[in-house]
């Protein structure tokens, strides 16, 4: 299988163990609040935060302001991530990769 310098730079992205751990529960899950993720994954949310802006920033996933229905974020907006487009076949492409190794 041949990559281009672009999907190599992308794969990298997701190579680190927690954001492709993310990366694969949206693609399992559907759309998740920082929290949500943190809970699923047992890590902290300021970890998944640091991650989520980073797959954020390389169009990896898009987030969105909702309200939440969780009584601990008493009524606030906090922002929901899915993955985008990219993020999904991106995820397909990585899989393929270590499918051949």
């Amino acid at each position: 299988m041949s990559l281009n310098r672009n999907q190599v730079e992308e794969i990298h992205l997701l190579t680190h163990s927690l954001r492709y751990a993310i990366v694969q529960l949206l693609s399992e899950s559907g759309p998740m609040f920082i929290g949500q993720v943190a809970d699923k994954l047992k890590v902290n949310p300021r970890l998944v935060s640091f991650h989520l802006a980073t797959l954020l920033d390389n169009g990896f996933v898009e987030g969105e302001w909702k309200v939440s229905k969780f009584p601990s974020s008493k009524g606030k907006a906090v922002k929901e991530y899915k993955l985008t487009d990219k993020g999904k076949s991106s995820l397909k492409a990585l899989a393929k990769v270590s499918d051949t190794s």
